[in-house]
């Protein structure tokens, strides 16, 4: 073969190449913008509605929330229709502590911490200063606590359950107990008045009425 017929050859075959890789050049490009433009874009408008409904969403669960912890935290009325109750006491003939049992009928005080209730002393037939308050279970476990602030303006207690130390169980309360003890009080007669008995997880704000 002669010299000029391989010059030929040579530039025919480097033509060729040449060729091939523009065409591979130019069907990698087309792949890449075919791909590019393939990606679907989401419209302004979706875009704004899902996000409204993602916000939806995230309210109501912490609204949901919310209410369950509302829930958890309220209180239990004891005989909320009954009105007052009235603790008279008479000490001149006797020296027997006059009591208040008020019925629980096994009430389930496990759910909460908290026993609130309203008393005032009467400013007409006197009152005592100190009164015994008094918590029994079914199993006759008794605990008790002694408030020494009554007056005769309205005053809102909060006790600790756990302040009932020697109750073990609080599942099935039997009763509570309002006691005057004569060795405790400077009048020997008088009238204690007790509302809003209740059993509560959270401690209200202390209300003090005239």
């Amino acid at each position: 073969m002669s010299t000029k017929t391989l010059k030929r050859n040579r530039r025919s075959n480097k033509k060729n190449n040449k060729k091939a890789y523009e065409y591979i050049a130019q069907v990698y490009l087309e792949k890449k913008n075919m791909n590019s433009s393939g990606v679907k874009r989401i419209p302004a408008s979706n875009l704004i509605l899902i996000l409204s409904i993602i916000s939806l969403a995230v309210v109501v669960s912490f609204y949901l929330a919310y209410n369950k912890k509302r829930v958890c935290i309220s209180s239990l009325s004891v005989y909320p229709d009954k009105g007052l109750f009235k603790l008279k006491y008479n000490f001149i003939s006797s020296n027997t502590p006059s009591v208040l049992n008020i019925k629980l009928n096994n009430l389930d005080a496990t759910p909460y911490n908290f026993l609130s209730f309203s008393v005032r002393g009467s400013s007409d037939k006197g009152y005592p200063k100190i009164l015994k308050v008094e918590l029994q279970n079914k199993f006759r476990e008794k605990g008790e606590v002694y408030l020494t602030d009554i007056d005769k303006k309205w005053r809102t207690y909060h006790i600790p359950l756990k302040s009932f130390s020697n109750i073990t169980d609080f599942s099935s309360l039997e009763r509570i107990s309002f006691v005057v003890e004569p060795w405790n009080t400077y009048n020997k007669r008088g009238v204690i008045l007790i509302d809003n008995i209740s059993f509560s997880e959270s401690k209200y704000r202390v209300k003090m009425e005239g």
